[in-house]
């Protein structure tokens, strides 16, 4: 959908700028969120317990990323 054609563009546009790497932020009670990034190639590349809180509970804020050039 919609956020496969905004992620594309967007690391097309990194590629163009030179960007090496992108980073996502992601709540680790988003399982949709981070199963979207995931299907896109992006991988867990470390998690920061409780670092958040919303709805009365602490949150871990997942990082994800993805390497866009070889070099």
């Amino acid at each position: 959908g919609i956020g496969t054609k905004l992620l594309t563009a967007i690391e097309a546009h990194g590629r163009h700028a030179g960007a090496h790497v992108f980073v996502a932020g992601i709540s680790g009670a988003n399982p949709a969120a981070l199963g979207f990034f995931g299907a896109r190639g992006f991988v867990e590349a470390g998690r920061l317990a409780e670092t958040g809180y919303k709805g009365g509970r602490y949150l871990d804020l997942v990082l994800m990323q993805k390497t866009l050039s070889a070099s």
